[in-house]
Order: structure tokens, then sequence, then C-alpha cells
């Protein structure tokens, strides 16, 4: 069947071009060669052929097109290149001749439709030829069958043969096309639309630009909507007509295979109405002249449904339905129908749709069970059920969805089964409540009036309650006062939760809370649920153990990275980077928070969680812009952040920081002053927990008011010794050494050293022999004052923080010692032969392997990497390897 090809245009063809090119070279210098083109319809095969064809300068060209009506002519092309001849020899002789006077160039195009003589002919003419300047060159759809499909191939096996393989316009070449012929660079989005719309087919392409510009259409966001509606109507007019004409029964086929979506003879034909026979014709057609069934580009088969009213199309698809229904197919395959009906009708409908979400929920496809969901949603009105079960599919992908479902659902329930349940999924999926105050009355009711007999029921709803009263500021006493009330009768591994992290917040014996947080986490697994997680991480992170805090989160991002939870996986992200980051490893704290910001990104959940947020404000403040930490703060949305009972006096230090390093210190005492009292008005009494009392007495001391911080600190001591940590007991030091000065602030600074020295509190380790060296300078203790110093500022290179690195060198040089410009990291420390000691003993060399692979002595590898293993702060190869693979 002839074909009515659009013209169009070569494009982004450099690389076919190039072979072609050289098999020109080749056939010039004497060396007979073929080249075989393969390739979908109008994907530019005729395109090149024309364009080799204009510069075989110096060629005899003998050119033909192949066509279906002379497929079983025998010579029927070869006598169209060359007339005269009538046999084999005959043609062999001629085609010699021609090339022994000068190079030949042999051209035949379509030759899926050629006839086998010819092609027996031209296998014929490689073999004798390739001696001859001689090029064949072949083109070919790639769905050649039969006869004619072995005699291509037999020429593409010849020792001199290439096959060029011309395949659809990559992304990035369409994207070059459409800013050449528009004159702008296009939107990403407006170059999916075209390349989507055309399948990357050159011919259809050009075309499609030509009509878009014609319209006055931009390569922008703003008008993809506009092209896509253009495009729909136009490619499937170019190709479907030029196929099919008028024929009813032609197009009749069409729609139903564009409403199938698959080449199933026996359904087309039921949906159709037309004979087997007929609908043979239309796929064999289309896998002809269009290619296989994955090519058949969307807008060809959209374009079928064009001339169809509103109520035809659902009329189609509704028996479209119903047909897959009754031949047993998928519910997956007859529910993508009636998500698609306006009106689901039928009572068979609804029931077929919600084994479809089932199935879609236990093979993990969230994205197809949340359009099933959806539909039965707003056939149904919404039963409390169905919105539970969507909340749970959008819970990672799209939370702020799923958190409206889940308190309309608790709005609209009265049944006290219903609103447990619901309350119980809010702490499953992680979420708050967007009224929190409400939320926990409508909860603590419901609690208060459900039967004692619904245990399972009762325990999730009292863990939804410990765990929203934890997280919100209004309802913090009231959680406390529960867990104290009932501690005993609290059991299982969220049971050890709670009371872990009531003992954390009233700064209660770190060593018993973090026994009972491991103790929840082993007990618990999966089953603990994020936010308890989260929080009996925090508990070991704040009793010392950062390193096991960290391993939880690790190993919990590891499942959430393989399932897809992308909430989950985005909130774990920024408490590691917190945790990471006061550990010392800044690099790796950097990681994550960049990482997680890029989540809340790309999926546009600002408003939804500012844990990322702040980790990136922290990271970047911590590496000294300033400017970049405030900016991410004032993103936040600060009536929803007060709320927060743990975001909050994060957000506040970090600002207080930012603006003390800007020289406002009456705002950054400000800021850490208001922490203070939050976290009292809370009953957060750990001193750990943010150590605004320390920074605040370090800024007084500044000011020269340090005298005021003493209240403060007072307040503290006795939190410090029930807490107990080296963290908690490091900074009281301090804050200690600070208000009193002179002799006793050395004493107490040293012993602050001594107690933070081995702890995983690596920053704070870095500030308190920074604040010993201070004081030794002002006693006029110089060469001690050096050393620490030195230390102080090595240690906090070695943490990743430029910012407390470049204060100790200051004060170091003031001291009268020497010390090379700060480096943003530990790696920058290293010398070119420290950094290969480094590389090859991380990688497992001994130390024997790297001296005879870098030709020094054993001595001289012991000397590196003793330098190494220094700088970076480690001890062992195991350690160095985990270290050194973090910071590069």
């Amino acid at each position: 069947m002839p074909v009515d090809r659009p013209e169009g245009a070569l494009v982004g063809r450099a690389d076919e071009l190039a072979l072609l090119d050289r098999a020109l070279a080749d056939a010039r210098a004497g060396v007979g060669r073929c080249v075989l083109l393969r390739g979908g319809a109008w994907v530019g095969k005729t395109a090149l052929l024309d364009l080799v064809t204009s510069r075989a300068e110096g060629f005899t060209v003998l050119r033909a097109t192949c066509d279906q009506a002379r497929a079983d002519t025998p010579y029927a092309i070869a006598n169209t290149l060359l007339p005269t001849a009538r046999d084999l020899p005959e043609l062999w002789e001629q085609a010699a001749s021609l090339a022994r006077s000068g190079p030949l160039l042999v051209v035949v195009d379509d030759a899926h439709w050629c006839d086998s003589h010819t092609l027996v002919w031209l296998n014929f003419l490689l073999r004798r030829g390739a001696g001859l300047p001689l090029l064949v060159l072949i083109a070919r759809r790639a769905e050649a069958t039969g006869p004619v499909s072995e005699l291509l191939a037999e020429a593409a096996a010849h020792s001199h043969s290439s096959v060029l393989r011309v395949r659809p316009l990559a992304e990035s070449t369409v994207a070059e096309l459409l800013h050449r012929e528009f004159g702008e660079p296009p939107a990403p989005s407006f170059t999916r639309l075209c390349r989507a719309m055309t399948g990357g087919v050159p011919a259809l392409l050009a075309r499609l630009v030509a009509d878009l510009r014609a319209e006055g259409v931009h390569p922008s966001d703003q008008h993809t909507e506009q092209a896509a509606s253009l495009a729909r109507h136009r490619v499937a007019r170019w190709v479907v007509p030029s196929l099919f004409g008028g024929s009813r029964s032609a197009w009749a086929v069409l729609r139903a295979l564009a409403v199938l979506g698959r080449a199933d003879e026996q359904l087309l034909t039921a949906l159709s109405g037309f004979p087997a026979r007929a609908v043979a014709a239309v796929v064999e057609d289309l896998r002809r002249y269009v290619g296989p069934e994955r090519d058949w580009p969307r807008p060809v088969l959209a374009g079928a449904l064009t001339g169809l009213t509103g109520a035809e199309l659902t009329c189609l698809r509704a028996r479209a339905a119903r047909l897959l229904n009754d031949v047993g197919s998928a519910p997956e395959a007859v529910a993508d129908q009636l998500v698609q009906l306006p009106v689901l009708e039928q009572t068979w409908m609804l029931p077929v749709l919600e084994e479809a979400a089932d199935s879609a929920v236990r093979r993990g496809d969230s994205t197809a069970a949340v359009l099933y969901l959806q539909r039965l949603l707003e056939a149904d009105g919404g039963t409390t059920e169905l919105r539970l079960k969507l909340a749970e599919e959008l819970s990672q992908t799209d939370p702020a969805a799923a958190r409206r479902h889940l308190w309309e659902a608790l709005q609209a329930s009265e049944d006290l089964r219903d609103r447990a349940r619901v309350g119980a999924a809010f702490e499953s999926s992680g979420l708050v409540p967007e009224q929190p105050d409400l939320a926990m009355r409508g909860m603590t009711e419901t609690l208060a009036r459900l039967d004692e007999q619904e245990v399972e029921l009762r325990a999730g709803l009292e863990s939804a309650l410990l765990s929203l009263g934890a997280q919100h500021v209004s309802n913090l006493p009231r959680f406390l006062s529960s867990v104290r009330e009932r501690t005993p009768a609290l059991a299982g591994a969220r049971g050890l939760a709670a009371r872990a992290l009531e003992a954390t917040i009233s700064a209660r014996c770190a060593e018993s809370a973090a026994r009972d947080a491991l103790a929840a986490l082993a007990e618990g697994g999966d089953e603990l649920g994020d936010w308890w997680t989260r929080a009996c991480a925090s508990v070991v992170h704040l009793a010392g153990d950062s390193d096991a805090a960290v391993a939880a989160l690790t190993a919990r991002l590891a499942r959430s990275g393989r399932s897809g939870d992308f909430w989950s996986y985005c909130q774990d992200l920024s408490i590691r980077s917190m945790f990471r980051q006061e550990s010392g490893y800044s690099g790796a704290a950097k990681v994550d928070s960049q990482t997680a910001a890029g989540i809340v990104d790309s999926r546009q959940w600002h408003g939804l969680t500012s844990l990322p947020q702040l980790a990136r404000a922290s990271v970047v403040l911590e590496q000294g812009d300033v400017h970049g930490a405030l900016a991410v703060l004032d993103a936040l949305h600060l009536p929803t952040l007060r709320g927060l009972a743990w975001e909050f006096p994060t957000y506040l230090m970090v600002r207080g920081h930012a603006r003390w390093m800007l020289g406002d210190r009456d705002t950054a005492a400000r800021c850490f002053l208001d922490c203070g009292r939050y976290l009292a008005d809370a009953g957060i009494s750990n001193p750990a927990v943010t150590l605004w009392w320390l920074d605040l007495t370090y800024l007084l001391d500044e000011l020269g008011r340090v005298h005021e911080a003493a209240e403060y600190v007072a307040e503290q001591e006795q939190r410090v010794l029930d807490w107990g940590t080296p963290k908690a007991r490091g900074s009281w030091l301090l804050a200690k050494a600070v208000l009193v000065g002179g002799t006793a602030g050395v004493e107490h600074a040293t012993e602050a050293v001594e107690v933070l020295t081995g702890s995983q509190a690596r920053m704070l380790e870095s500030q308190a022999k920074g604040v010993l060296g201070r004081h030794l300078l002002r006693l006029g203790e110089v060469k001690a004052a050096r050393g620490h110093l030195r230390q102080a500022a090595d240690l906090a290179v070695r943490n990743g923080s430029p910012v407390m690195a470049q204060s100790a060198r200051n004060l170091l040089l003031a001291a009268g010692g020497r010390m090379p410009e700060v480096a943003a990291s530990p790696e920058e420390t290293l010398t070119d032969r420290e950094r290969l000691v480094a590389d090859l003993a991380g990688a497992g060399s001994t130390n024997r392997e790297i001296a005879t692979e870098l030709c020094v002595t054993l001595r001289t590898v012991e000397s590196h990497l003793t330098n190494v293993y220094r700088k970076l702060g480690v001890s062992t190869r195991r350690e160095l390897a985990a270290k050194h693979v973090r910071l590069t």
C-alpha cells in the first residue's frame, strides 16, 4: 500500500553520516562496500540515502525504490536499475563494467518490498565485486520476514558489509532541532512532549514543528498544553489517513485498538464488530508500514478517536471494559477502562475496580493502586476503609494528600472503631494532622468511649496519642503525664520507646533511656513505625552513642530506599545528617542534607516538613555560608514550625548562630533565650537537647556580660548530673570555665577536654580544646595555649567545620603560632603522597604492597600513614576506608 510520507529534515545523524562517508571513501579507493540501513517507518532512512547520493561526486548512481506491488515480479528492481539487462549474468556484466570505468553507487530503498531475484543479484554483486570501486546501500524496515529477510541477512553477512541502525531521535537531538527551528531553547517539558507525540520520527517531528510555528506556539512550559492539543490531532491526521483512507472497517478496528491498547485480534474483532480478516489486515498494515507494535506512536492510534463524540467514546470504553471482564482478563486491564468512564453505573464495575486496587497493592504498584482507589472514592463517596487504603498508598509519595484523606476520614466517621483505625493510621504513616490539638481531643474522646474488649484497637490508638503528643508542643505535657502515670502498663516496643523518650525529655539517666530505646528498636523492627524509630534513634544519640543511632537510621534507609518509601527516606536522611554533623562527619552530613533537600524540592513538599530544610541550613552554616543558611530558614512556614516541639528549638539555634556570625549579637542572644524558654514551657528539661545555655554563655562573654549567664548555667547543673553523658558534662564544664575564668576556668576547661576526648561529641571536643587554649592565652601561658589551639583547629578540620577551625587558627596566630590556611575538609590537609597512601591503604593494600607500588621504603609508608591517621582522626585501616570514602 503506498504511503504519503511527510517531508522531514535530517538532524542528529552525525554518527550515521560519518559511517556512510567512510563507505564512500572506501569505494572511491577501490574497496567494495555494502551498508544496510535498518529502521522503522519515516525514521529518516530515505533522507540519509538522499544526502549520501548528493555527496557521491564522481560516482555513477543507480537508484530504485521498491514497492509492494512489484514484490513478486522477478528482477523488477534490478531492471529499474539496469533496464537492458535480462538475467543475472547480464546484470553482473553491466554493473561490473560501470564499476571498472569509475566508482559505482547502487541504492535500493524500501528493500523489505524487494523481489527476491534482485536480492540474489545484489548478493552476487557483493561477492564478486569486493575488489571494485562499488558501494551498495540498502534501506529496509526492521520487520522484514520470510525469504526477503533471509536474503537481506545474507547481504549483511558479507565481510565488507555494515549494518546501520537508524533509530528515532533522542530527546537531546529533539531539543537541538527545536532550538534551531524556534530560535530559543525549548523547555524540557516541551521537548518531551514533541518527542512523545512523534515517537522521535524526524519526518513527523519536522512537520509538527512547522505546524506549531504556524500556530504561534513557543517552546515554553506555558505553551506545552496548547502544543499537546495540536499535536494529538495533527500527527494522527498525517499518518492514519495515509494508511487507511476512508475505510470504515479500518477506522473501527483502529478505534478498538486505541481503546484496548493491544493488538489482540480476537478482542479487536469483538469490539470493532468487523470480521477477523478485516482486523488482521489492519494489524498487518500497521506492522508493515509503521513497524513493530512497540514503535506505534501513541498519537497514531489516539488520532483514530478524535472523530468520536464524548458519548460515543464513553460507550466504546464501557463495551471494552465489559468485554475484557467477560473474557476473564486481569482486573487491572478492566480497571484501566473503568477509570476513564465518567460514571460507573453498572453494579459489577465497583467490585472489579476494588479487586484491581487490591491486586496493585499486593504487587507494590502504588501508582496504579492510587489511580483505582481515587476513582472508587469519586464513585461511592468514600468509605473510611477506602480512605485508609488510599492514605496508606499515598503516604510515601504524596503525604499532603494522604494527610487530607485521613483528616477527612477522622471528621466524617462516627463509628468508634473506624475512628480508632484512622488515629492509628496517622501514626503508622508518620504524618501529623493539620490541626493536632483538635485531633488529640477527638482521639482522646474516642479512646474513652471505645469498648475495653477492643484491645488491639485501643493499643493502636493509645500509641498514636503518645506519638502525636510527643511531637506537638501544646500536647507534650500531656504525653509526659500520660507516660509517667502509665509506665508499668506500657508494654511492647512502643511502650519501651515511650518510656525512653520520657526519660530523655526529663533528663533522667541516659544509660537507662538508651537501653530502653535500643531494646525497642531490636524488638519492634519495622513494626515500631517511622516516628517511634526516629524517636528511639534520637534518644540513643542524645545518650551519647551517635554511631548506634546512625546505624539504626542507615538500616531503615536501606529498606525504605528499596521499597520507594520517599517520605520516610527523606525524614530519616535529615535526622541522620544532624547526628553526623554533631559527631564530626560534616562531609557525610552534607551529602545527606543535600539529598533530602533535593527530594523535598522535586516533590514540592516544602509546606509539609521542616526537617530537611533545618538539616540543610545547619550544614550550610557550618561551612560558613551565613546568607545561604538564612535563606533556607526564611523559606520555612513559622506558624507551623512553632508548634513542633523538636524542630522549632533547632530553628532558633541555627538562626541564633547565623545572626551571631553576622555580628548581630543582640538578636542571637534573643534566639538562644527564646529557645531556652520554649523548651521550658514544653517541659523539655534535658540540657543536651540544644546547648542554648552554653552558646548564650559564650556570647555574653564576648559582650562583657558573662555574669548574666550564671543563672542559666546553674539551672543546668543537676540536670547535667542526672543525664550524665560526656556531652552534657563537658558542656556544663565549659560554661563554668567561661563563667569563672582565670586558673579555675583553666581547670574546668581541662576537665571538659578530658571528659569529651574519646566521646562521640567530636564537635564539642574541638570547642573544648579551643576554650582551654583561649583561657591559657589570657593567663599568659602562650606555649601551652598554642598546643591546644592547634589541636582544636586540626580536630575542627577533621570534623569538616571550617568556621570552627578558622576561629581556633585566628587565636593560634594571635598567640604567635603558625598554621597554613584552613582546609575546607580533612582530605585537603593531606599532601599528594599522603593522599595516595590513603587511597591504597583504604583499598586494602598492605604497607609492603604500598611501598612496592610507590617505590619507597617501608618506613616512609609508615610515616605517611601515621600522618594520615592523625589528620583524618582514625586509628585503623577499617576506619580509614570508611572515612576516606565518605570524604571523597
